[in-house]
């Protein structure tokens, strides 16, 4: 016997017990069975157990020395091997005997694998007394057993509930303890019936019908198109269920049918969802180099030049529109369901499998038979279901959409290719139960952004990573940013990263779009409160893709620079590597020189490597709106410099230390010999793009020489 059936037998089968027979016969009859048991006996230390069956009777004391003889049935109609039986299947008691003046019967079974191959489920007796030889007085072992039938539904509990039009039923066997096929389903018997929704009496019977009609007899799908139908009550009314089963050794169930009830409304519909976060992009331009450590899917990858690219879902620009760079290489692959199908509408989330009305929410206890799609105004097709001939239906105002059954694989995802720039909506829509399809289908538009070339950029974008309000007020970095660029001629546009809502498609990660650094021939990314928290870490996706795409790239901060550097190590991608070529595998790539404001303030300034720049100081006195520690220390601590047994690029900056000395919050001999002359600068020159890297934040530096730095930067990025 499968394993399906042990389940569901274990599910099913009753506990045997002894029971009298109700439908005994009255005194004055010749003979009755008084009882037809079964006992189950476990094995010690084994799986494998025996079961008894024991059958009594009796006659009228007006019968004198009666003698019976035997017939029984089996629920596989073979006879237990240590039996015997004449012509007529009467069981022998010895070679040439059927008569016995026992009146009791016992047959034991054994257990192969834990199932039992049969047992008794028909005994005929008769007797002979008085030299003559009486009726035959036969019965079922079952009509002594309570055999019962189960019915639950699709969605939970459905007793006393509203359901939609549309949902499915399980029936099952409500019998337990033997596995004995005999004891399963040969069928169901099943009907509608209308009652009182406040009595439960009945008002109307249905028709009864059997589920061999059915493609699986335990399945009862219903809908307002079958027979029965489900349609919705009256005021006042409810539906009733009723099923009983028939065994595959013929007994019937029928004086114990059981029976839920449950109020049947209509307007019920699913809500369809497009699982954006499950939707992914993987092309030249779009993509990730490390993976989203919070998926629940496994993104695609490629392998690019020794580099796995990561495929990452859409970016949402500073339109508020769903956008990707792509190209006749970037593959779209797009996850859809419904509201219900998992916890709290995620993926990532322990599946439901419900369905809820769009409307009020509520579990109708129905489920998903297709899923309509369209794409640009038109049926998706795709190659395992091409859009023609039954694939389609057309609503009633000419809208034609690809209809594909829910049991393939393919009716909730969809991978496209060859798309052409510009924009593009896919559009979804769940069927459920009811046959009724979403009224209000999921629309998704996205754009699709050619790669803009290098020398049709112009602008530069300056990136406000602040998050502090009252030592790195935007308004005041943006004021100041701007003086620093007043010699450049092209357009400055400032943005501040923590006012962009966040799209939540890359776990709060990716705030920026490449879309829109991708216009820009250059970004200034600043972290310039050194003393909070930043998420260069967090853009760096998007970020890898403008550099990628020729894009030239300024990193201005502080201490909070080695804390990325730190953050890096943790999460295992390098971008300290892929922007300024600094190996920080290890993780000691960069340090930071004082832990707060007031501890070791000796840089004073930065001294140039390069003769195109100019050596710079720290702004004293510092602007109003900066800490005035500065001040009071005549020095800066919270900055970050870099380990040059680290570096394989450009250092433009050197630190310039305090000497030993200078003032009273001055370095020890041993601290000036180790700070003074650390890297501080870096330059990485790619040939198409170069990268900046300032360890010190240059909105706390002298303002002239930061706008010389920045008008020199902007001269070899326009070569």
């Amino acid at each position: 016997m499968k394993l399906l059936s042990l389940i569901v037998l274990s599910l099913i089968l009753l506990i045997s017990c002894t029971k009298q027979n109700t439908n005994a016969p009255e005194e004055s009859q010749l003979m009755q069975v008084t009882s037809f048991t079964g006992e189950k006996t476990t094995l010690e230390n084994s799986s494998e157990y025996s079961y008894e069956q024991i059958i009594k009777w009796e006659t009228n004391n007006e019968i004198t020395d009666p003698v019976f003889a035997i017939r029984i049935t089996t629920t596989d109609n073979l006879l237990p091997g240590n039996l015997t039986a004449d012509e007529n299947g009467w069981l022998r008691q010895n070679e040439n005997n059927v008569w016995t003046d026992q009146n009791e019967f016992s047959q034991i079974f054994q257990s192969e694998d834990g199932e039992l191959q049969h047992i008794i489920s028909d005994v005929e007796i008769k007797y002979f007394a008085d030299n003559e030889e009486s009726k035959i007085f036969p019965v079922n072992f079952f009509k002594y057993r309570e055999i019962g039938t189960k019915i639950t539904s699709y969605g939970g509990h459905i007793d006393d509930c509203i359901i939609g039009t549309g949902t499915m039923f399980y029936l099952y066997e409500n019998i337990e303890d033997i596995f004995v096929d005999g004891l399963y389903a040969e069928y169901f018997m099943y009907r509608l019936n209308t009652i009182n929704a406040t009595t439960n009496e009945i008002i109307s019977e249905g028709d009864w019908y059997s589920s061999l009609d059915m493609e699986n007899i335990r399945i009862l799908y219903l809908n307002s198109f079958t027979t029965p139908a489900l349609l919705p009550n009256n005021e006042e009314e409810k539906t009733q269920l009723q099923a009983y089963v028939v065994t595959k050794s013929g007994f019937e169930d029928v004086d114990n049918p059981n029976a839920i009830s449950f109020t049947v409304m209509d307007g019920f519909y699913p809500e369809t969802l497009i699982y954006l976060r499950n939707s992914y992009m993987l092309g030249d331009h779009h993509y990730i180099t490390y993976y989203e450590a919070n998926s629940s899917d496994e993104a695609p990858l490629e392998l690019v030049d020794g580099i796995i690219h990561y495929a990452t879902p859409f970016w949402k620009d500073l339109e508020e529109n769903y956008v990707l760079i792509g190209g006749s290489d970037v593959d779209l692959n797009f996850r859809w369901g419904w509201s219900g199908e998992y916890v709290n509408d995620n993926p990532s989330f322990k599946k439901n499998d419900l369905v809820y009305d769009e409307n009020t929410g509520l579990n109708y206890h129905s489920f998903i038979t297709f899923m309509d799609v369209r794409f640009d105004g038109e049926p998706l097709s795709i190659e395992e279901f091409p859009a023609i001939d039954e694939n389609l239906v057309t609503d009633d105002d000419g809208t034609i959409w690809l209809r594909i059954p829910k049991e393939y694989d393919f009716s909730q995802k969809v991978l496209l290719t060859g798309l052409d720039y510009g924009t593009h909506t896919l559009e979804v829509r769940a069927v459920d139960a009811q046959l009724k399809a979403d009224e209000t289908p999921v629309s998704f538009e996205f754009v699709m952004h050619e790669p803009v070339p290098p020398e049709e950029r112009e602008g530069i974008l300056v990136v406000n990573d602040g998050v502090n309000g009252q030592f790195a007020p935007p308004d005041e970095l943006e004021s100041l940013y701007r003086e620093y660029l007043s010699s450049y001629n092209g357009i400055v546009d400032v943005i501040v990263r923590n006012e962009i809502e966040p799209s939540g498609l890359h776990f709060c990660n990716e705030r920026l779009s490449p879309t829109d650094l991708q216009n820009y021939e250059l970004v200034i990314y600043s972290m310039d409160y050194p003393a909070d928290y930043y998420y260069f870490e967090r853009e760096f996706g998007v970020l890898k893709i403008y550099t990628d795409l020729s894009g030239n790239l300024i990193l201005s901060g502080g201490k909070n620079i080695q804390k990325s550097f730190y953050y890096d190590y943790l999460v295992s991608y390098n971008f300290p590597q892929d922007f300024w070529n600094i190996d920080n595998s290890s993780g000691q790539a960069a340090e930071y020189l004082g832990t707060n404001w007031l501890d070791k303030p000796y840089f004073i300034g930065a001294n140039s490597e390069n003769e195109n720049f100019p050596d710079i100081e720290v702004r004293l006195p510092v602007l109003d709106w900066q800490p005035p520690y500065i001040d009071l220390r005549a020095g800066f601590s919270l900055i970050s410099f870099f380990k040059e047994e680290f570096i394989s690029s450009e250092i433009i900056y050197r630190m310039n230390c305090k000497p030993v000395g200078f003032d009273d919050f001055s370095p020890t001999q041993e601290e000036f010999d180790y700070y003074n002359e650390q890297p501080m600068a870096i330059k990485k020159d790619f040939g198409d793009h170069k990268c900046y890297l300032f360890g010190f934040p240059l909105a706390y530096m002298e303002t002239e020489q930061v706008q010389e730095i920045l008008t020199q930067i902007i001269s070899e990025i326009q070569e």
